[in-house]
């Protein structure tokens, strides 16, 4: 993608901001990736450690993450990425409203219920153009009738199965303790090396 964005002749490119008058440089260009990298590297680490049981987080555990949060702000002004409303509650609220109440919000997690929400937007589309209201009725009972289905009940049954911890003894839990520490410290030099260059680049300006 980098290499890709800048073989667009510079006319076609975007402006940084709506008052700029020239378009973005190939120096600026991977600058913007320098800082998107570093800010997915850290989302990244802050969804890992929010993903812990409730109740399991300590304070220490806490102000690390805090630690983190704050480096991810700072890099994503940086990068001068905007101001979304996800990234303005991950900075302001996720630790001081959720994690310092909940300490954990690995039972809040959401892609099941995200996959619900397809499905029921699915129906919700085919409904919306339907004069009838018998067969809107119709598409909508579907809905409701999926959640009383066997099969669907055995599937989330097979899905909160799937995501409970094996044993301590279970080898492949070893392995995998293994091969996470390693990614782990893979991951944390190579943050780190990325740190020092964003820090650099902040004190240049």
């Amino acid at each position: 993608m980098q290499s890709f964005l800048k073989e667009v002749a510079a006319e076609n490119r975007r402006k940084r901001t709506i008052d700029d008058t020239s378009p973005m440089t190939d120096d600026e260009i991977d600058i913007a990736f320098k800082y998107a990298t570093f800010c997915l590297g850290l989302a990244d680490d802050i969804y890992a450690k929010c993903m812990a049981p409730a109740g399991s987080l300590s304070e220490d555990d806490l102000q690390d993450i805090e630690s983190t949060v704050r480096d991810f702000s700072k890099a994503w002004r940086a990068g001068n990425f905007p101001s979304t409303p996800k990234f303005h509650t991950i900075e302001k609220h996720l630790v001081r409203d959720y994690l310092r109440r909940f300490r954990g919000l690995k039972e809040y997690e959401e892609s099941f219920m995200e996959r619900s929400h397809q499905i029921f937007s699915n129906y919700e589309s085919k409904s919306r153009c339907e004069t009838s209201y018998f067969k809107k009725a119709i598409l909508h009972n579907k809905w409701d009738r999926r959640d009383e289905h066997p099969k669907v009940k055995k599937a989330l049954k097979t899905y909160e199965l799937k995501r409970k911890k094996r044993s301590d003894d279970d080898p492949r839990t070893e392995k995998a303790k293994r091969r996470r520490k390693a990614k782990k410290e893979e991951t944390i030099e190579k943050r780190s090396l990325l740190k020092i260059e964003c820090n650099n680049d902040l004190e240049d300006e």
